[in-house]
């Protein structure tokens, strides 16, 4: 009967009270299990085999620090300084997010924003390019030559003598951009040239350029759905900049550095 009773007693007690593992008598619980696969399942349903990592890494942890413990690791200085200012790191971090919970970004903001994006983007156009580049002028000639006299092929020539390795295998290309995305000297040209016609050799930092562009488009314009992460992160950041200049002018502060 005691034993029936014990084993009803320990079902009775509150999941949290359970543990899920047992280091040298230190203890896991169920809360402290759950609260750390909460946070990063976020908000998704984690399979049998992910729980089963995660607390294999919760062992693994206490482990490292029952032996970090012993070997009294702790105690170093410079150690105790690094746990302080992760520690700070995490309150500020707590506060910030804190205060933009209490303060969210509005909806109206964000649509200012994307409009204004919107309109800007709308100005720029973006260049489907294709280069070789060479370091040698008289050699940057001989290429142009040969290619408006359709003698050699683009690219061809591109894989054998561009020294952009990063575009050279795939001869030449380098996509869709805007001009701004170039040195000047190349963007500069790549804005003038006319569209299947071959530029004349451009000479910049890194050598020779002989630059086709291929076609012309506006720049393609991101959704208000798509955009609206990033338009609250970069909001948000305003934000938090603004509150801690305000924390900082009503703070005595005095520096000594020279």
């Amino acid at each position: 009967m005691k034993k029936i009773l014990l084993v009803a007693s320990l079902l009775a007690l509150p999941v949290y009270a359970q543990n899920v593992a047992t280091v040298n008598g230190v203890n896991i619980t169920n809360k402290e299990f759950e609260e750390i696969t909460n946070v990063i399942a976020k908000g998704n349903k984690l399979t049998e085999e992910q729980k089963k990592g995660i607390l294999e890494d919760l062992v693994t942890r206490e482990v490292l620090i029952q032996e970090a413990k012993k070997q009294k690791i702790d105690q170093d200085p410079a150690v105790a300084k690094q746990i302080e200012f992760s520690r700070d790191q995490i309150l500020t971090t707590a506060l910030l997010s804190k205060y933009i919970e209490k303060n969210p970004v509005k909806e109206e903001d964000i649509k200012k924003l994307y409009d204004s994006q919107i309109k800007a983007l709308g100005n720029i156009k973006q260049y489907n390019v294709r280069h070789i580049l060479v370091k040698d002028e008289a050699r940057a000639k001989e290429i142009y030559e040969q290619l408006n006299e359709k003698k050699i092929d683009f690219a061809e020539t591109a894989k054998k003598e561009s020294i952009d390795h990063g575009t050279a295998s795939g001869g030449g290309v380098l996509g869709w951009h805007p001009a701004s995305n170039f040195v000047p000297q190349f963007g500069k040209a790549v804005e003038e040239a006319k569209i299947g016609v071959l530029t004349q050799p451009v000479k910049s930092d890194f050598g020779y350029h002989l630059i086709m562009v291929d076609d012309v488009r506006p720049t393609p314009l991101p959704s208000y759905e798509a955009s609206k992460r990033e338009i609250v992160s970069a909001l948000s950041l305003e934000k938090v900049n603004k509150y801690t200049e305000e924390l900082k002018k009503k703070a005595k502060i005095k520096t000594n550095l020279k």
